[in-house]
């Protein structure tokens, strides 16, 4: 596959100082650096929010937003900045939304990014999923391959799918990043239709940097070119724009499509 250009990233932790992600300006820059490298046009910054740790005021994740648009046109970096939230499930979100549906995706309510628990998943998330959609957003679910009960029971993501959601896989989990085990569940995801979006979820310059290439030749090999620039490129900016979600594609495996055209030329 020829290398993926124009990816849209809707899901890092590049803003300076305000979680775990970046540490600094420096920081920042070195990971939008890495990230224009590898094609990435749009960075959706998400940093943590109800998660325990890191309550990212508004405020704060603005301004650190401004100084790295600063510092980016003054390094010459010309990746489109704009700014989220990665938002953990908590029953205060509803409340969050009608506040500020700022830390949607698209800014405007329509597309939030939803963290799970990274070991279990709540008997009441269906019940959530159901009142988000009654608001008129989209929870899209941020990295369920890492979750050690959909590794265990993959089934779950059938039934968030059925109430409205959509699922956001990291790309280091197709290179093995996060092990054998995460890389097998994202692939089991990917070639059962249930993957919406591809993103970085990038934390640092170097340990977790921005880096999509490999990603995407990896799942270009499950889902064919067209599939994984649906991934990188399509959905991402479509979700960004806060179009309807039926104006969403979802590839299909690559041995389904050669399936199909075997049995249609006998």
């Amino acid at each position: 596959m020829e290398r993926m250009e124009g990816v849209v990233d809707l899901h890092c932790h590049i803003l300076p100082g305000v979680d775990d992600g970046a540490a600094d300006l420096d920081a920042s820059v070195a990971m939008l650096r890495c990230a224009a490298a590898e094609g990435i046009v749009h960075m959706a910054a998400t940093p943590h929010t109800f998660d325990g740790r890191y309550e990212t005021a508004r405020d704060a994740a603005f301004a650190a937003l401004k100084a790295l648009k600063g510092a980016a046109q003054a390094a010459g970096i010309g990746v489109e900045l704009s700014l989220a939230a990665e938002v953990h499930l908590d029953p205060r979100i509803p409340d969050l939304l009608r506040r500020d549906p700022g830390i949607t995706l698209d800014g405007r309510g329509r597309y939030l990014l939803l963290e799970l628990p990274h070991e279990t998943v709540p008997p009441s998330l269906p019940e959530f999923l159901f009142q988000l959609r009654m608001l008129h957003t989209t929870p899209v679910i941020a990295h369920p391959e890492r979750n050690l009960a959909v590794r265990e029971s993959p089934e779950l993501v059938s039934e968030w799918l059925r109430l409205g959601a959509l699922c956001q896989l990291t790309a280091g989990s197709f290179t093995g990043v996060f092990g054998p085990a995460i890389r097998a569940c994202a692939e089991r995801l990917l070639t059962r239709g249930q993957v919406h979006v591809i993103a970085s979820d990038s934390h640092s310059p170097e340990r977790r940097a921005p880096r999509v290439q490999e990603a995407a030749q990896a799942v270009a090999g499950l889902v064919g070119e067209d599939g994984a620039r649906i991934l990188f490129v399509d959905n991402p900016r479509r979700l960004l724009r806060g179009e309807p979600r039926d104006a969403l594609a979802v590839p299909e495996p690559v041995r389904r499509r050669r399936l199909f055209g075997w049995l249609c030329r006998r």
